[in-house]
C-alpha cells in the first residue's frame, strides 16, 4: 500500500518514496537463518540517516532472526537481554580488532548470535568503549576478498562493507544455505544502489582509492566519480561494519 507524507507517496511497507520502492527486491518470505540470530547495535547518528542498510536488513529477515538496538552505551541495567547474550559463549561480535579470530575458523554450530556495530568507525569505537559488557564477547572478523557493492556511500577503505553486506557474508560462512541467503541479501544492496543511481546518486570510491588517485593524478583528486542513470554500480570495498 501507499501512504502520503508531505504530499509525497511513500510505500507503507519499505517506507521509501513510491518511485524508489524496494519491496520487489526484498526476499520473500523473509530470511530465517537456522539457529542464528543477528543483533545490530546502531549508533543514534546512523539511525537518523535516510538510507540505512540495517533497516533493509530487518525488512529482509524474519523478525526473530534480526533485531536493531539504537544507542551509544549499552549496559546491563538498561539492556538485560543484550547482557545475557554477551555472556553466552555462542555469541560473537563481528569487529576486526587485533584479537579477532577469522569467523570461518569457528564451528558454525558454535555460533548462535552475531552482534554487529552499525555506524562509522569512530561511532563503533565509541559504542565499544562505552559498553563494557561487549568486552565479554568473543570478537571475530570476516576474511572476504569481495569488494563492497554499496557504492552510493564512501567507504573508509577498500576493505569496507556496509552493515547489510557484513551480515550477508557472515550468514554465508555460518549457514548451510548461507551462499543462497547471502546472494538474496546482496541483491537488495544492488537494487538499492541501482535505484539511487537512477535518481541522481553517484558512485563513490573508497577513501583509500581517492588517496591513490590524488597521488597519481593530483588534478583529479577532487573530481567525484559520476554515473549515468542507467549505469550499473561498480564494485568498491569490503571488511567490517
Amino acid at each position: 500500500g501507499l501512504i502520503r507524507v508531505w504530499m509525497r507517496q511513500v510505500c507503507a511497507s519499505c517506507r521509501r518514496p513510491a518511485s524508489t520502492c524496494l519491496c520487489t527486491a526484498l526476499p520473500q518470505p523473509p530470511l530465517a537463518p537456522p539457529g542464528l540470530r543477528t543483533v545490530i547495535l546502531q549508533h543514534p547518528f546512523e539511525a537518523k540517516r535516510k538510507i540505512r542498510t540495517a533497516a533493509l536488513l530487518q525488512m529482509s529477515m524474519r523478525e526473530d532472526s534480526c533485531s536493531v538496538i539504537v544507542g551509544r552505551k549499552f549496559s546491563e541495567a538498561r539492556h538485560a537481554e543484550l547482557a545475557a547474550l554477551c555472556s553466552d559463549p555462542g555469541t560473537v561480535l563481528l569487529f576486526p580488532s587485533a584479537d579477532a579470530v577469522p569467523l570461518h575458523t569457528i564451528p558454525s554450530e558454535a555460533v548462535r548470535t552475531c552482534i554487529v556495530l552499525d555506524g562509522t568507525w569512530p561511532q563503533a569505537r565509541e559504542m565499544l568503549d562505552a559498553s563494557p559488557l561487549l568486552a565479554r564477547v568473543r570478537r571475530v572478523r570476516l576474511e572476504c576478498n569481495a569488494r563492497s557493492e554499496y557504492v552510493i556511500r564512501t567507504q573508509p577503505s577498500d576493505a569496507g562493507l556496509c552493515t547489510l553486506e557484513v551480515v550477508a557474508r557472515a550468514i554465508e560462512v555460518l549457514c548451510r544455505d548461507g551462499p543462497a541467503m547471502c546472494e538474496a541479501l546482496l541483491g537488495v544492496v544492488r537494487a538499492l544502489c541501482r535505484i539511487q543511481l537512477q535518481h541522481g546518486a553517484v558512485v563513490h570510491d573508497s577513501k583509500e582509492a581517492k588517496a591513490r588517485r590524488a597521488v597519481a593524478q593530483p588534478e583529479l583528486a577532487s573530481t567525484p566519480t559520476t554515473a549515468t542513470p542507467s549505469a550499473s554500480p561498480k564494485l568498491s570495498a569490503s571488511a567490517s561494519a
